[in-house]
């Protein structure tokens, strides 16, 4: 396994850029580009499969980054169509808002390298950059140590993993609590716009779209469920109905002390 990882390092070195990022949620775009600007990964970001092959046709990259569930095309064709029709070597790393042991049979099946799970922690990226980048490129950056914080405490939200990803940068923290309260809001509008229309096939996408924006806020224990259930389970009308009553409530809340905080914030 160290052999095969170094060959694929030593293969992608005259590649011109670091990463290519196939990620379609705005929340995790701004977040990856956080990370890679602070330890200077140069990056380019992609919202599908097909935007991905396009740009692949016309330049190389050391790592790709793919996010599994895909609008249009999901990361597992994208895979295959890289690796099958491209003919590219490039590593290929998933990312999934789903159990690792459920998915990684398929991931490895379709070429990709490796796979690790949202939420995206900075430890965690960091490994995964060092395993298939040149180490050179985290030679100052990585000895910067974690600043976390106390911050007040909420009813709904919870801090600890805006306090991690942040290490102590306030004005991150702020921008991703704003961002956080936009997309939140357009989530449970599209919530009830997709349930007045009893269109399913949205909810399901909605839903998985919102794993990664409750993250940012520590929801996940009570939202997880919920969301899941809408995404993967048949669910009735009423059934729907309630499920998003509850999502709705929490977040709405979530909402609220988000802006309390963000009027505090320095």
């Amino acid at each position: 396994m160290d052999r095969e990882i170094e060959k694929l390092k030593g293969d992608a070195q005259n590649n011109s850029v670091d990463v290519l990022l196939v990620e379609d949620n705005s929340i995790n775009q701004k977040l990856f580009s956080y990370y890679f600007n602070e330890y200077e990964v140069s990056f380019d970001v992609v919202n599908d499969g097909f935007e991905a092959i396009d740009i692949l046709r016309k330049k190389k990259y050391k790592l790709i980054l793919l996010d599994i569930e895909l609008p249009k095309m999901d990361g597992y064709n994208t895979a295959k169509e890289i690796r099958e029709v491209l003919n590219v070597d490039t590593p290929i790393v998933a990312i999934t808002a789903h159990d690792i042991d459920d998915v990684k049979e398929q991931c490895f099946e379709t070429g990709m390298n490796a796979c690790f799970s949202k939420p995206i922690s900075k430890i965690e990226l960091v490994g995964v950059l060092t395993q298939f980048l040149p180490q050179e490129i985290f030679s100052n950056a990585i000895k910067r140590k974690a600043d976390i914080e106390k911050v007040k405490d909420y009813q709904t939200i919870d801090f600890d993993y805006l306090k991690q990803i942040s290490m102590g940068d306030k004005v991150f923290e702020k921008r991703l609590t704003e961002q956080f309260c936009e997309k939140i809001s357009e989530n449970l509008n599209m919530l009830d716009e997709c349930l007045i229309k009893e269109d399913v096939a949205e909810l399901k996408f909605v839903a998985h779209q919102m794993h990664s924006t409750i993250f940012i806020m520590g929801l996940r224990s009570k939202l997880e469920s919920h969301l899941d259930a809408i995404e993967r389970n048949t669910l009735n009308y009423e059934q729907l109905k309630a499920r998003i009553g509850i999502i709705s409530l929490v977040c709405k809340r979530a909402r609220e002390e988000a802006r309390q905080f963000l009027a505090t914030a320095g």
